[in-house]
């Protein structure tokens, strides 16, 4: 949205009520220490989504969007972040915390016996599934 600011002859009403959907979606983020439940997580992206495509629309739409590279490089990269990449983010999370949650369990006296105290098992993305 901030390179679409420095073309011309953007429709202003579609590109505010976008940016306006953009803001009430970063309300609902989440990180690791907060991962709400699978259908939220669902939700959240459902509406990620919709905004993603709207937002490429959008751009896509620009006239004389060609002096303006960057946007389509975006379009690209945006894309391919929300197909793919997403999915492989999220499983070597949950990798991850799967193998930080069994250590947990696994050593729980000896990493309390050495003043590691307080450690608590992280959500992950795939365990509601």
């Amino acid at each position: 949205m901030q390179e679409i600011e420095y073309t011309k002859g953007y429709e202003v009403a579609q590109f505010n009520d976008l940016k306006s959907q953009i803001s009430k979606l970063e309300k609902y983020r989440y990180t690791p220490s907060n991962i709400p439940d699978f259908e939220t997580v669902g939700l959240h992206d459902e509406n990620a989504d919709a905004i993603i495509s709207a937002v490429t629309t959008f751009a896509s739409s620009i006239p004389e969007k060609e002096k303006y590279p960057l946007i389509s490089e975006l379009i690209v990269d945006i894309e391919q972040l929300n197909s793919q990449d997403i999915i492989t983010y999220r499983t070597h999370y949950s990798n991850a915390v799967e193998a930080y949650n069994s250590f947990i369990g696994a050593n729980k006296d000896a990493l309390e016996k050495s003043g590691h105290t307080g450690l608590e098992p992280l959500p992950s993305y795939f365990l509601a599934q």
